[in-house]
């Protein structure tokens, strides 16, 4: 009877505290497995998807901006050459105006 009672003292105060530990821990997986990873993975998920539109959105925005210095510089060139039209313009008129006011 003894020997029963100190088995039965060993499993309670050594090995019933270590199920009992394993069984908490495994409830606790068990939890995160069920509640927590999948949200985590759906978040991840849906911002994979929006790194995805940021990534393509950069990508058009990249393009416009080429097409737009592009853009400029065909203004630029169009605007000079409508400067240089309108001097050469004036300056014949001026010549014209001088010549008929001397002829």
């Amino acid at each position: 009877m003894a020997f029963v009672s100190v088995i039965t003292f060993l499993y309670q105060k050594l090995v019933a505290p270590v199920v009992r530990k394993v069984v908490h821990i495994s409830s606790t997986i068990d939890k995160l497995d069920t509640n927590c990873i999948p949200t985590l993975q759906h978040s991840l998920d849906s911002q994979d998807v929006v790194l995805g539109d940021l990534k393509a959105g950069h990508v058009r925005l990249g393009d416009q901006m080429i097409r737009f210095g592009e853009r400029q510089d065909g203004v630029e060139k169009s605007v000079g050459l409508l400067h240089t039209s309108l001097m050469n313009h004036l300056e014949n008129t001026s010549r014209e105006k001088r010549k008929k006011a001397r002829g």
